[in-house]
């Protein structure tokens, strides 16, 4: 059966070269005469069929905004294909004659066609007149209209504009392409058909990208992982966003303190590494295989100084955020962790204390308690205590001559009358038992005794590695390299 589409485009090359006519004029007015009395209703009758036999690949949207130049059939193309509510076309001065043709030719009422006259140079005019046209649809008709730009017919000025427009507004825009055809010098008359282009910011997930990353540089890893997570599921090139989505997820889990789903956290990171569609630089891949081998340790129940260390890696990354009671909080549970450890190596659980583990007369070792805890308290206690708070725990490390008492400069009344007042910054605050709030001098005064008591600590457990270089190590990443 004959296609008559391409029957008119054989007639079109014969008005072209001169073998035929269609009416009075020259002919390039003849040109132009047949193609908007006859290819363009063809072509409209035709897009309207396709549209018919699967609606569900040409949405129907709410405005849409054309760009027109000396082409005005783009315009209803692009109208068929998306059977808009609202068009505006939006012309430069010199391309408002084929408004009339425009709207001629849609299936909208007048009412709902609009011409607006823009300067083609200027994409500040462009964008202002198109976020104007939405908050219109918004205010009359739709709160969360469904827009798209058509950029097809507009110059080039204009067509970047209508990009940056829809960057800016988060909009689709569209374009009609075709067949196109050296004899006629344009597209071959029933080949149109409709493109649809994401937001820019959003096919390439640039914009979005940095939006994500600043999250994650900020500490919001829940926000950084959903962000990140957006852009796996839309970049063309989405392993560095998957890459991402995982580590934040990481990130989240470990300041949460979800030892639940921190072992399965690490599993997915772990496998992440080895994705080679992205590869971040040996740098932060080392940093990351420690950081798992540590949460590792934590995920499988490790209560010991792994357990101490993460107090205050967690507390420093407060500390950067600024936030400071959270770092005071932190740094005041490492060091009950730091004496609690040294204890413990002693027999003693602070938790539920079994007093014969330090001393075979809990007499004799409840007055030496007694007698330093009344210098550095100022009252007598009458008993041990029932458990072990951070001082206690010092002031009974005190009594058995632990070395590390000494190693940590705590070796008199007065330097355990300092710790009680460090202790004293945690109680006030509003977090603990106080009214006040922890500032950064406070926090940074609980931070640099926990450290100091980390540094023997490890000096004191054998361990080789400098603490030091392990919170390096294992402080929270702030870029994806």
């Amino acid at each position: 059966m004959p296609d008559p589409m391409k029957s008119m485009s054989d007639r079109l090359r014969r008005i072209k070269s001169g073998e035929e006519s269609y009416g009075a004029g020259t002919r390039e007015e003849q040109i132009l005469r047949y193609r908007r009395t006859v290819l363009v209703p063809a072509a409209v009758e035709r897009i309207e069929a396709l549209v018919s036999t699967d609606p569900g690949a040409y949405p129907e949207i709410d405005l849409l905004v054309s760009l027109s130049g000396y082409s005005p059939e783009v315009t209803v193309f692009a109208s068929a294909f998306l059977r808009p509510k609202q068009l505006l076309v939006l012309a430069s001065h010199k391309a408002v004659d084929g408004f009339n043709f425009i709207q001629s030719h849609v299936a909208l009422p007048p009412s709902c066609v609009k011409l607006q006259e823009v300067d083609p140079l200027d994409p500040h005019d462009l964008y202002e007149r198109v976020q104007k046209a939405v908050d219109d649809v918004k205010r009359f008709a739709v709160e969360e209209p469904r827009v798209v730009i058509d950029i097809t017919g507009g110059k080039k000025s204009m067509t970047a504009g209508g990009a940056l427009a829809a960057a800016q507004l988060d909009y689709q825009m569209c374009y009609i392409d075709g067949t196109f055809d050296s004899a006629l010098r344009q597209s071959e008359p029933g080949t149109e058909s409709l493109v649809l282009l994401d937001n820019p910011t959003k096919m390439f997930g640039d914009k979005a990208s940095d939006a994500a990353a600043t999250e994650f540089a900020n500490g919001g890893y829940g926000a950084a992982r959903q962000r990140f997570g957006d852009i796996a599921g839309s970049a063309p090139l989405p392993a560095k966003a998957r890459f991402g989505r995982d580590l934040s997820a990481l990130y989240q889990t470990w300041v949460d303190l979800d030892f639940d789903r921190l072992g399965t956290a690490v599993d997915v990171m772990r496998d992440r590494l080895k994705d080679r569609a992205y590869q971040c630089s040996p740098q932060m891949e080392s940093k990351i295989e420690a950081q798992l081998v540590f949460l590792g340790e934590l995920a499988a129940g490790d209560r010991g100084r792994p357990w101490t260390l993460n107090f205050f890696l967690l507390a420093e990354h407060y500390s950067h955020l600024e936030r400071h009671e959270f770092a005071a909080l932190l740094y005041y549970r490492t060091l009950e962790s730091i004496f609690a450890q040294r204890l413990a190596e002693l027999g003693l659980n602070v938790s539920a204390p079994r007093w014969e583990a330090l001393s075979p007369d809990e007499h004799k070792l409840t007055a030496a308690f007694s007698d330093i805890a009344e210098q550095v308290y100022g009252k007598r206690p009458s008993d041990l205590p029932f458990t072990v708070g951070m001082v206690d725990a010092a002031l009974l490390l005190y009594i058995m001559e632990d070395p590390f008492i000494e190693r940590f400069r705590l070796g008199s009344t007065k330097a355990l009358k300092h710790l009680r007042g460090l202790a004293d910054i945690r109680n006030r605050s509003i977090l603990a038992h106080g009214t006040k709030q922890i500032g950064q001098e406070d926090s940074r005064k609980l931070g640099d005794f926990a450290l100091r008591g980390l540094r023997e600590l490890w000096k004191l457990s054998g361990d080789r590695r400098k603490i030091d270089d392990q919170i390096s190590e294992l402080r929270f990443a702030k870029k994806l390299l």
